[in-house]
Protein backbone atom coordinates (compact mmCIF):
# COMPACT_ATOMS: atom_id res chain seq x y z
CA UNK A 1 0.00 0.00 0.00
CA UNK A 2 1.41 3.32 -1.31
CA UNK A 3 0.87 6.02 1.73
CA UNK A 4 1.31 9.93 0.90
CA UNK A 5 2.02 12.36 3.95
CA UNK A 6 1.60 15.71 3.14
CA UNK A 7 1.91 18.17 6.71
CA UNK A 8 3.02 21.49 7.68
CA UNK A 9 1.89 23.60 9.90
CA UNK A 10 2.39 27.10 7.62
CA UNK A 11 -0.63 27.99 5.74
CA UNK A 12 -0.63 28.93 1.87
CA UNK A 13 1.89 27.08 0.76
CA UNK A 14 0.27 24.24 -1.47
CA UNK A 15 -0.35 21.63 0.51
CA UNK A 16 -4.14 21.07 -0.47
CA UNK A 17 -2.58 21.51 -4.14
CA UNK A 18 -0.30 19.00 -3.47
CA UNK A 19 -2.64 16.51 -2.30
CA UNK A 20 -5.17 17.21 -5.11
CA UNK A 21 -2.74 16.58 -7.63
CA UNK A 22 -1.48 13.66 -6.04
CA UNK A 23 -4.97 12.02 -5.49
CA UNK A 24 -5.75 12.98 -9.32
CA UNK A 25 -2.65 11.17 -10.70
CA UNK A 26 -2.77 8.34 -8.40
CA UNK A 27 -6.68 7.74 -9.99
CA UNK A 28 -5.61 8.43 -13.42
CA UNK A 29 -3.49 5.01 -12.60
CA UNK A 30 -6.50 2.84 -11.29
CA UNK A 31 -3.97 0.26 -9.81
CA UNK A 32 -6.60 -0.62 -7.14
CA UNK A 33 -8.51 1.63 -4.55
CA UNK A 34 -7.40 5.25 -3.26
CA UNK A 35 -8.09 6.33 -0.01
CA UNK A 36 -7.60 10.30 1.00
CA UNK A 37 -7.70 11.05 4.48
CA UNK A 38 -8.10 14.78 5.68
CA UNK A 39 -7.11 15.08 9.20
CA UNK A 40 -7.67 18.81 9.42
CA UNK A 41 -11.26 18.89 9.55
CA UNK A 42 -11.43 22.28 11.25
CA UNK A 43 -9.72 23.24 7.26
CA UNK A 44 -11.29 20.26 5.13
CA UNK A 45 -11.11 22.40 1.89
CA UNK A 46 -9.70 19.03 0.63
CA UNK A 47 -12.42 17.00 1.32
CA UNK A 48 -15.24 19.61 0.43
CA UNK A 49 -13.12 19.71 -3.18
CA UNK A 50 -13.15 15.97 -3.68
CA UNK A 51 -16.86 15.15 -2.89
CA UNK A 52 -18.90 18.25 -2.86
CA UNK A 53 -22.28 16.70 -4.00
CA UNK A 54 -20.76 13.18 -5.57
CA UNK A 55 -21.10 11.15 -2.34
CA UNK A 56 -22.18 7.56 -3.44
CA UNK A 57 -24.44 5.28 -0.51
CA UNK A 58 -24.11 5.65 3.18
CA UNK A 59 -20.56 6.77 5.04
CA UNK A 60 -19.35 4.55 7.73
CA UNK A 61 -17.16 5.27 10.19
CA UNK A 62 -14.39 3.18 11.90
CA UNK A 63 -12.62 3.75 15.26
CA UNK A 64 -9.14 4.94 15.48
CA UNK A 65 -6.64 5.41 18.52
CA UNK A 66 -6.81 8.03 20.62
CA UNK A 67 -5.37 9.56 23.99
CA UNK A 68 -7.19 8.75 27.68
CA UNK A 69 -8.00 5.01 25.79
CA UNK A 70 -11.15 6.87 23.90
CA UNK A 71 -11.54 5.87 20.64
CA UNK A 72 -11.50 8.37 18.36
CA UNK A 73 -14.42 8.10 14.85
CA UNK A 74 -12.95 8.53 11.79
CA UNK A 75 -16.13 9.28 8.63
CA UNK A 76 -15.03 6.93 5.61
CA UNK A 77 -17.44 8.08 2.07
CA UNK A 78 -17.19 6.65 -1.24
CA UNK A 79 -17.12 9.29 -4.07
CA UNK A 80 -15.99 9.29 -7.54
CA UNK A 81 -14.39 11.75 -10.23
CA UNK A 82 -15.34 11.51 -13.98
CA UNK A 83 -12.41 11.06 -16.33
CA UNK A 84 -11.96 12.73 -19.77
CA UNK A 85 -14.55 9.84 -21.52
CA UNK A 86 -16.75 10.83 -18.26
CA UNK A 87 -16.32 7.05 -16.70
CA UNK A 88 -15.87 7.23 -12.62
CA UNK A 89 -12.99 6.72 -10.88
CA UNK A 90 -14.20 5.71 -7.28
CA UNK A 91 -12.07 6.70 -4.14
CA UNK A 92 -13.04 7.01 -0.31
CA UNK A 93 -12.13 10.10 1.18
CA UNK A 94 -12.43 10.44 5.62
CA UNK A 95 -12.03 13.08 7.92
CA UNK A 96 -12.43 12.98 11.26
CA UNK A 97 -16.04 12.61 13.13
CA UNK A 98 -15.29 15.66 15.91
CA UNK A 99 -13.73 18.27 13.89
CA UNK A 100 -12.45 19.83 16.80
CA UNK A 101 -10.34 17.41 18.57
CA UNK A 102 -7.11 17.82 17.22
CA UNK A 103 -5.41 14.29 16.24
CA UNK A 104 -2.95 13.74 18.73
CA UNK A 105 1.07 13.36 16.52
CA UNK A 106 2.22 10.54 18.88
CA UNK A 107 -0.55 8.50 18.02
CA UNK A 108 -0.07 8.28 13.78
CA UNK A 109 2.08 5.24 13.44
CA UNK A 110 -0.49 3.48 15.45
CA UNK A 111 -3.14 5.47 12.98
CA UNK A 112 -1.61 3.93 10.03
CA UNK A 113 -1.65 0.49 11.86
CA UNK A 114 -5.38 0.81 12.15
CA UNK A 115 -6.66 1.75 8.85
CA UNK A 116 -4.28 -0.83 7.37
CA UNK A 117 -5.69 -3.86 9.90
CA UNK A 118 -9.28 -2.23 8.72
CA UNK A 119 -8.94 -1.82 5.26
CA UNK A 120 -10.40 -5.70 4.08
CA UNK A 121 -13.25 -4.47 6.30
CA UNK A 122 -14.09 -0.75 4.74
CA UNK A 123 -13.50 -2.56 1.17
CA UNK A 124 -16.46 -4.62 1.48
CA UNK A 125 -18.35 -2.26 2.95
CA UNK A 126 -18.26 0.51 0.79
CA UNK A 127 -18.24 -1.56 -2.03
CA UNK A 128 -14.74 -1.07 -3.64
CA UNK A 129 -11.97 -3.09 -4.71
CA UNK A 130 -8.57 -3.72 -2.65
CA UNK A 131 -6.22 -1.11 -1.47
CA UNK A 132 -2.98 -1.81 -2.89
CA UNK A 133 -1.23 -3.82 -0.57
Amino acid sequence: MEWHIITGSKGGVGKTLLALLLSARTLEEDRGSTLVLDLNSMNADFSRLLFYQKEVGESISISIPAQERKNEQIVLQKTFSLDKKGNPYFYVVGWPLNPFRMYDPSLFAKLLATLKNAAADFEGRLDIPPLET
